[in-house]
């Protein structure tokens, strides 16, 4: 290493340190079978998960097509549903439809002939359909959306965002927003 020195002043010189060499034959034995069964059953919960959010995508277009079916019998033109969740907990908090009349109503308000029958995926993996009053169905389609694409949303600092459905033209927006506390470092040399 050429350095050069200042007579008078402190020298500080940094070597780099090598890894430690571990015999591969060790490696393994570092490993308990116990822990490479926690391991493996954590992996199984993962695949489980990833094979639960594959099926709630693959039955969401029908879901989609059943409630705004509903909501469109019903009268409804547009609904915007907010939620929000923080510390651990989340909920539905408006669901406000605009009627083709042009007047706003709570959709819990909102009269719906019959109910709306929806796909759900259960965590044994089966896929279930029960039916819902109108407002009922909106709000576990949301939630299932949640689920699977901001799974989460409620914990720590959270999430927040609404749903727009605009049923004249048959689409539905998720807009979501995650919380988070951010900070900057400063470094000073002392």
């Amino acid at each position: 290493m050429d350095t050069q020195h200042t007579p008078g002043t402190a020298l500080l010189v940094i070597q780099p340190v090598s890894p430690p060499i571990a015999s591969p034959a060790l490696v393994p034995a570092l490993v308990t079978a116990e822990q490479t069964e926690i391991m493996a059953s954590f992996n199984a919960i993962l695949e489980r998960e990833r094979q639960r959010t594959v099926l709630q995508q693959s039955i969401m277009p029908e879901n989609r097509t059943a409630l705004l079916a509903a909501l469109h019998n019903a009268g409804i033109v547009r609904l915007e549903v907010n939620y929000d969740g923080y510390g651990d907990s989340g909920q539905i908090n408006e669901q406000n439809a605009t009627l083709a009349t042009g007047e706003t109503a709570a959709l819990e308000d909102v009269k719906s002939a019959g109910g709306v029958t929806l796909a759900s995926v259960g965590y044994d993996l089966t896929i279930d359909h029960m039916t819902h009053h109108l407002a009922a169905a909106v709000e576990a389609y949301c939630y299932d959306v949640l689920e699977t694409y901001h799974s989460g949303y409620e914990n720590n600092e959270g999430g927040n965002g609404a749903f727009a459905f605009d049923i004249e033209a048959g689409t539905i927006e998720l807009i979501h927003n995650d919380v988070v506390t951010d900070y900057e470092t400063s470094t000073h040399a002392l």
